[in-house]
């Protein structure tokens, strides 16, 4: 009986009544509920704490509450697709994703994105939502310089990818090019220096014997087939330095545009629930 007893009193523990005769669970507490509550008596970060004070009094003027950071590597469980949940706040606690641990502007970056919801959430819009208020927010600390990013349209990402592709397509069949071209080089290298080592030879020989001597159109042709090869190696060195250019460009693109989709909008969140935006 004892026992039964308290099982009763578990049970008692478990459901709540609704009025309709069944009893009824609970509401079971989200995925990001729960990491958050699982971090509530965890000690924050001493790094991340003076990190969040600093970009307090230069971006915020100091008005953000006090807020524990700290970093956790289960926001990685929250990732939806292509989207990665790199972190998160109630308003008291900041989690960051803990991968992010090593690059130091992947930490600004988020870390400002959620200082702007404390800001709000202090100020009571409980609302976390990315909208256009949460993006007047962010541009402003963003051009204050509390994180690195460049803020581009839409359609501005969109075109740049489209160079990048186009132009590493590009480069990837200039450089298979050269790449034949050097082999025809060589090949060609190595002929015209039997060619030259062949004429030296003979004339070595004609020098102890008298005669036998290349003749002056066989000399022309050779030194003719020299030049030709000196122009052939020229132009590929050209063509290699346009490529190593067109390469620096390249690349100088492609940061551009990962600091593009670094900015920290979290539009790819509200995509990823079905927000959109």
């Amino acid at each position: 009986m004892v026992t039964l007893g308290v099982c009763l009193a578990i049970g008692a523990l478990v459901y709540w009544w609704d009025g309709s005769g069944t009893p009824a669970a609970p509401d079971v507490p989200s995925p990001q509920h729960a990491l958050l509550e699982a971090a509530r008596d965890k000690p924050g970060d001493a790094d991340l704490g003076l990190l969040f004070n600093e970009l307090n009094a230069l971006h915020f003027d100091g008005v953000l509450p006090n807020v524990k950071v700290l970093w956790d590597a289960g926001l990685d469980r929250l990732d939806e697709g292509d989207y990665r949940l790199n972190g998160m706040t109630d308003g008291k606690i900041i989690l960051l994703e803990a991968a992010l641990k090593d690059v130091e502007d992947d930490v600004r970056r988020t870390l400002c994105h959620e200082m702007v919801h404390v800001r709000f959430l202090a100020e009571g819009n409980k609302s976390t939502a990315h909208d256009e208020v949460f993006q007047g927010e962010l541009r402003r600390i963003f051009e204050d310089g509390c994180f690195p990013a460049i803020l581009a349209s839409p359609e501005e990402k969109a075109s740049l990818q489209e160079w990048i592709d186009a132009e590493r397509t590009r480069l990837d069949a200039a450089r298979a090019q050269a790449d034949a071209q050097l082999v025809a080089l060589k090949t060609e290298t190595e002929r015209v220096e039997r060619m030259v080592a062949e004429l030296n030879e003979r004339i070595r020989v004609a020098n102890g014997a008298g005669s036998g001597r290349p003749t002056p159109s066989e000399t022309a042709a050779a030194q003719t087939q020299r030049s030709a090869l000196d122009d052939s190696i020229a132009a590929y060195n050209s063509v290699v330095a346009a490529n190593e250019r067109d390469s620096v460009r390249l690349n100088e693109a492609v940061q551009r545009y990962n600091l593009m989709v670094a900015y920290p909008d979290g539009l790819a969140e509200d995509r990823a629930k079905g927000l959109g935006r």
